[in-house]
């Protein structure tokens, strides 16, 4: 069996980030490109989370650049820590 026989191209991609917090309940949410993707949770304490957001490459050449946040809403005011990440496809050749 060739090692490349088993390797399929997927557009499905993750880009892992780490939410630490500090302090008392705050609410957060996390969004792709300025699109929130996931309902509001909360984080309380000491509280750590670590989570491999889900993104789609489009199937074309080059990078593609994703930014990934996690949004902290306190009160009237919000804060938004941000990861970019350049993903790329690679295409099998035999």
């Amino acid at each position: 069996m060739d090692n490349l026989d088993a390797w399929h191209l997927t557009p499905d991609a993750f880009v892992p980030i780490t939410i630490r917090h500090f302090g008392s309940e705050t609410s957060y949410y996390i969004e792709v490109n300025n699109q929130q993707v996931t309902d509001v949770f909360f984080m309380d304490g000491e509280d750590i989370l670590a989570v491999d957001v889900p993104v789609t490459l489009e199937n074309r050449h080059g990078a593609q650049m994703f930014k990934v946040c996690s949004v902290a809403l306190h009160g009237s005011l919000g804060s938004r820590i941000c990861t970019k990440a350049e993903l790329f496809l690679i295409e099998a050749t035999k």
